[in-house]
Parts: C-alpha cells; sequence; structure tokens
C-alpha cells in the first residue's frame, strides 16, 4: 500500500511540475492523431494507479472476510473441545 501512496505522490508532483511548465512530461499526448480528445500520459497513469489501489482495496477487503471467517471457526472449535471435556 505504501508503494500505491507513494506513486500518487509522484504523479502529483509530475502534475505540479507540468502546471508550472517546468516538465513538458505530464502533456505528452498517448495517441497524438486523436488530438484535443486524447488522453495525456498523467491522466493515464493516474487512471492506472487509481485502477491499482482499488484492485488492491478489494483483495485486502476479501481476505479481511476470509481472516474474519477462520477467526470466527476457531473460536467455534475451542468451544465443541470444552463441551467435548465436560
Amino acid at each position: 500500500m505504501r508503494w500505491i501512496c507513494l506513486l500518487f505522490a509522484g504523479i502529483s508532483f509530475m502534475s505540479f511540475m507540468g502546471d508550472l511548465g517546468m516538465a513538458k512530461f505530464p502533456a505528452i499526448r498517448v495517441i497524438p492523431s486523436v488530438g484535443n480528445s486524447s488522453p495525456t500520459l498523467l491522466t493515464l497513469l493516474l487512471f492506472l494507479s487509481t485502477l491499482v489501489l482499488l484492485g488492491r482495496m478489494l483483495r485486502m477487503e476479501i481476505r479481511g472476510e476470509k481472516e474474519k471467517l477462520h477467526k470466527h471457526i476457531k473460536k467455534l472449535e475451542d468451544h465443541i473441545e470444552k463441551l467435548e471435556d465436560v
């Protein structure tokens, strides 16, 4: 998750430099033949990093549900063992 945050910080810094005119890199068009309707490289990077972040969040949410189920199963197994001992 830290790498994604660093990626967002880097893209934001490049955007700031592009707005100030210090760097031409963020204003490069992805498909130059399309004209003004083509997204810039910076827009494409932001879109891809947002998709990666959302995918990571989804994967973490799915893992969290599995962890909760494993904890619940362990708790139930402990209760079963206590009842069997009685």
